[in-house]
Formats: structure tokens, C-alpha cells, sequence
């Protein structure tokens, strides 16, 4: 999987944020404000192919954190991002 390119973050009012623009002219602007973990994921990941596993992986090095726990925090991340479509799910393992 990968983030798009289209999608950059934003810093508004010390706010990592990502604004997502409504289509077909509507007024349906998304803003997806980005916490110290969903910022660390996007930071390392961002224009690289990666999978469910190595995201994880970075997460239990960087906050010492148990793998399942990264594991859950990682698919959380990632379907959100999905929802939007920021990302490309594909081979999540």
C-alpha cells in the first residue's frame, strides 16, 4: 500500500493536519488532524510501498510499544486514511 502524493500535512494553529477536498464542487472539505503517533507513521512512510507488518514494526521501536498493540493502531490508521482515500489498501499483512 501507499499514501498518495496528492495529500500533503499541514501545519494550522500547531495542528498536523490534512485537508481533503469535497468533490464535484461541494462543500464537503474533510480536515483529518494527525497526533504525534498518526504524524510519525505518515513521516516514514510517506511515497514508499509498505505493508501492515513493517508499519507495526515501526511503531513498537519508536514507543516501545507491544506488537499487537501497534498492530490494532496501525489498521486503525490505515482505515481511516483508506476512508478518504489517501491510501491504497492492498496486501494489508
Amino acid at each position: 500500500m501507499k499514501i498518495s502524493k496528492k495529500y500533503t500535512i499541514k501545519k494550522i494553529a500547531g495542528e498536523n493536519i490534512i485537508l481533503i477536498q469535497g468533490k464535484f464542487g461541494k462543500d464537503t472539505t474533510k480536515v483529518l488532524s494527525l497526533n504525534e503517533t498518526a504524524l510519525f507513521l505518515w513521516n516514514n512512510l510517506y511515497d514508499k510501498d509498505f505493508q501492515l507488518s513493517y508499519a507495526a514494526e515501526l511503531l513498537t521501536e519508536k514507543f516501545r510499544i507491544e506488537k499487537s498493540v501497534a498492530l490494532n493502531d496501525v489498521k486503525e490508521w490505515i482505515n481511516i486514511l483508506a476512508k478518504y482515500n489517501i491510501i491504497e489498501k492492498e496486501n494489508i499483512i
